[in-house]
């Protein structure tokens, strides 16, 4: 009987530890994932800013590039529908918000940004954002706008590595609908919002994955470098996590909870 005991404490036990690995696993994947959708977003900023002042834009060439600071070097080739546009941040370039960024960006459109139909092509060369590298398969806009007075983009990540300074890395992949829902009728970026749907995947170095769903649209102002409201829902085989944002304050905070338990905070790049 005491041998029986034994086992049973002892599965027990394993069981225990198994449950407390895999909500460990799902905290650390949805950080990541959250890091890779900041990191998107930033890469989000450097397209709108650097088609934006190079009048490539399609209906609102005004020269505005509040995300491209003046260390970046911008190279334009060919013509639609394979214009390249190159950005080279080189070593070490600091915005005035304080990013800093390295390595080149590289963009190749079908058409101006913004008109109906285009696709905006993005792979990255050495590119990394406060020490947090991008590198490996694309990210593609597809502008998916069927109305007059709408703006709106599929974004898909494909297979893109992301390192951070400690050496840590995983992939991430994406499906989302991004809309533009202020800012349409003016002459300037400043007050562009978009809010973001969609779902995405995550694998971390182990092979580990886990799946998301945008269940509260996520808002990115062009105005913050961060995104500062909505939340994403992770599930993995017995827990779920939820990932928010928060209720519009520009920050680079963000919560995590699993099963409604305390959240924990993590903190973006």
């Amino acid at each position: 009987m005491c041998c029986i005991g034994s086992i049973i404490l002892q599965t027990s036990c394993r069981k225990v530890a198994a449950n407390a690995q895999e909500i460990e696993t799902t905290f650390d994947l949805a950080g990541k994932e959250a890091t890779g959708e900041s990191l998107t977003e930033d890469v989000n900023n450097i397209l709108t800013s650097a088609t934006d002042s190079l009048g490539l834009s399609g209906n609102r060439e005004y020269g505005a590039a509040n995300y491209l600071p003046s260390c970046a070097v911008v190279t334009v080739t060919g013509s639609f529908p394979n214009k390249m546009i190159m950005v080279d941040f080189g070593d070490s370039c600091r915005s005035v918000n304080g990013i800093v960024r390295s390595g080149i960006i590289h963009i190749m459109l079908t058409d101006s940004i913004r008109r109906p139909g285009s696709t905006a092509t993005v792979t990255f060369e050495n590119y990394k954002v406060n020490g947090y590298k991008k590198e490996g398969g694309s990210i593609v806009w597809q502008n998916v706008s069927n109305s007059p007075g709408t703006k709106s983009w599929r974004r898909l990540v494909n297979n893109v590595k992301i390192t951070a300074p400690s050496g840590n890395y995983w992939t991430i992949n994406s499906d989302k609908t991004i809309t533009q829902i202020s800012g349409l009728l003016t002459s300037s970026n400043v007050d562009d919002v978009y809010m973001i749907t969609g779902t995405g995947t995550v694998t971390n170095a182990a092979g580990e994955s886990r799946t998301s769903v945008i269940i509260e649209a996520i808002q990115k102002k062009i105005a913050c470098q961060w995104i500062d409201k909505g939340i994403v829902s992770y599930q993995s085989t017995n827990h779920t996590a939820l990932l928010n944002f928060g209720e519009g304050a520009c920050d680079n905070a963000a919560t995590i909870s699993i099963d409604g338990n305390t959240p924990r905070n993590i903190t973006l790049p």
